[in-house]
């Protein structure tokens, strides 16, 4: 995976295990975000429980940590 720094465009390559353990608390707050936004849709929150949100956040994880999350970094590829 290659990320990039926001505002240095410093570019780093890690694997997906790594980016997990070094950006866990980031990973967290995107996840949070997207449960605050998914569960304020009416058909979701009727429909899904948090469990299958937690699939879906994995399934298009580059673009729900890129938009959910608060970090300097993202995730360019991969």
């Amino acid at each position: 995976m290659i990320i990039e720094n926001r505002h240095t465009r410093k570019k780093r390559t890690m694997s997906l295990d790594e980016f997990k353990k070094e950006f866990a608390s980031d990973i967290q707050t995107a996840l949070d975000s997207y449960y605050k936004t998914q569960n304020n849709k009416p058909y979701v929150a009727a429909t899904f429980c948090r469990v299958d949100l937690a699939s879906e956040f994995e399934f298009n994880f580059q673009w729900n940590f890129n938009n959910f999350g608060n970090s300097a970094w993202y995730i360019k590829s991969l």
